[in-house]
This record gives structure tokens, sequence and C-alpha cells, in this order.
């Protein structure tokens, strides 16, 4: 490892600095969901309050079984989803190589 030169200080500098700006604002958006979220809690209740991703999470339960069963059914129609998301994928990564 070499020693770094004034422009790359100067570089890490900005950095930090930037970081320490965005800091007070990450804070000041954390309080103000804490206590939205407590004053929600405070008038509905942490049961009705926390239904919600209950829900969520149990309707989302169903989602590894149905894939599993679409496979069985039918495989080539799941080949072919397969097939269109792998295609994406590779459509995302190659477009990022570029930038």
């Amino acid at each position: 490892m070499g020693i770094a030169s004034p422009a790359v200080l100067r570089q890490n500098v900005r950095r930090a600095r930037c970081k320490e700006k965005l800091m007070p604002g990450r804070l000041w958006s954390l309080g103000v969901f804490l206590v939205a979220l407590g004053i929600a809690a405070y008038a509905v209740g942490w049961d009705a309050l926390l239904w919600v991703p209950r829900v969520v999470l149990d309707s989302l339960i169903w989602v590894p079984s149905a894939i599993l069963d679409a496979v069985s059914t039918s495989p080539a129609t799941f080949g072919v989803i397969t097939l269109g998301v792998v295609l994406m994928v590779f459509a995302r990564m190659k477009g990022r190589r570029r930038d």
C-alpha cells in the first residue's frame, strides 16, 4: 500500500463531511418515525398495530408451496417463467456494466 495523494485525501475528507451532514437528518427521521409509532400504539394498541405485519407474513407462507405445486403440475410453464426471469436478471446486470 502506498501513501495517498493529496487529492485522494481531500476526496476522503469531503466524503466524511457529507456523511456527517446526512447523519442528523437520518436521526431526525428515525425520531419522527418512533414518535408516530408510539402515538399510534397508544391510540390503537400494539395488538391492532401489529395485526397488519402478522397478516402479511401469514399470507406469504403459501408462496413456497404454490411454487412447488406449479413445478410439479406444469414443469414446462415453470421452465418458461424461469427462463424469463433469468433473461431479465441478465439484462439488468448487462445494463449496469455499461454505466
